[in-house]
């Protein structure tokens, strides 16, 4: 728990949401099989929201 919330995963604010979005959506996607081009859009959509969250963890950090 304490890594966690040292890494700001959590407590308030958008920057673990879009965190656990971004997981969620690149594990659920990889599991299901939904057509090519949704795979490939939702994993870029995970990936994008991964690197919002390490954004907000580093800026956190650098606090």
């Amino acid at each position: 728990m304490q890594v966690l919330s040292a890494l700001g995963l959590i407590g308030k604010g958008l920057v673990p949401i879009l965190f656990i979005m971004g997981v969620v959506l690149v594990v659920l996607n990889i599991q299901h099989d939904l057509g090519m081009f949704t795979i490939y859009a939702s994993i870029i959509l995970g990936i994008l929201l991964l690197i919002l969250g390490v954004v907000g963890v580093i800026k956190r950090l650098a606090r």
